[in-house]
């Protein structure tokens, strides 16, 4: 699961446990999932999705490479 925009994989304290969507995608199965953890321009996140896809093929790659090499 990628999610691009402004905190998107931010986390919210509550009182018992942690919560938000990063834990809501897990619990219900993803296998993992890139986000941002604070406030980035609209630029940026559009340069970074469109390089990942650029470098996504059909086969099945480890994700945190695809990004670091997209950066």
């Amino acid at each position: 699961m990628m999610l691009f925009g402004c905190s998107s994989a931010n986390v919210i304290h509550g009182k018992c446990e942690p919560h938000g969507i990063t834990f809501s995608h897990l619990i219900n199965g993803a296998s993992g999932v890139l986000g941002c953890l604070w406030d980035v321009t609209d630029k940026d996140t559009d340069k970074i999705t469109e390089s990942v896809f650029g470098l996504v093929n059909d086969r099945p790659q480890n994700l945190a490479k695809l990004v670091k090499k997209a950066k």
